[in-house]
């Protein structure tokens, strides 16, 4: 006797796809406190369910499905659909930050794990003046005002916009306003005493 049994069987492919490799947040400032967001879009590109675990170190955190801020999220991702895993940036000191997006996936015994580099900074403006006070020369009574130049040095890593003095009745500013200094350059600054009445 002979009896014919027909098999079958099917192999899925594993595969997820996660993006942009590479995330820079920019520049925040020091002097404000402020957090920057950004969002990473995984994708199940396979034909089986993957479990996605997603974590990240401080001063980066991941924001969870009720708005919290978070260390990890996991998440069950099924073929062809989307898990949008959200990234904050939160610095507490300045300084040049690199943080390491870890995206862990499986299904059943098959693991593997992409990496998304997130990039952010948190800098300070800095402004430096060749004199830290001016002292004019003393005007006689025919002449009107006398002017002298301050050159000011924009010694942080950031570009700087000046765009306004505190005048008085008798000190103003005579360059035109904003001043823009890039790093490490510096520009003249005209500054006019112009007294009303005789005195100091």
């Amino acid at each position: 006797i002979e009896y014919t049994f027909e098999l079958q069987g099917q192999k899925k492919s594993i595969a997820m796809t996660a993006g942009p490799a590479t995330v820079d947040l920019g520049m925040l400032l020091a002097c404000a406190a402020v957090s920057k967001d950004t969002t990473v879009v995984v994708r199940n590109t396979g034909g089986t369910a993957l479990e996605v675990h997603a974590s990240i170190l401080s001063p980066f955190a991941l924001i969870g499905s009720d708005g919290g801020i978070v260390q990890s999220v996991q998440e069950l991702v099924k073929p062809g659909e989307v898990l949008n895993v959200n990234v904050r940036f939160t610095p507490l000191s300045q300084g040049n930050y690199t943080g390491d997006l870890s995206l862990a996936y499986k299904a059943g015994p098959c693991t593997d794990t992409t990496h998304i580099s997130i990039l952010g900074s948190n800098k300070k403006p800095q402004l430096q003046a060749a004199a830290s006070s001016i002292i004019f020369p003393s005007l006689l009574g025919c002449e009107a005002s006398t002017d002298t130049v301050l050159m000011i040095t924009n010694t942080g890593d950031m570009p700087l916009d000046i765009t306004g003095a505190n005048d008085d009745a008798n000190f103003r500013l005579n360059t035109l306003l904003p001043i823009n200094i890039p790093p490490g350059e510096s520009r003249p600054v005209s500054v006019q005493f112009r007294p009303s009445p005789p005195g100091v």
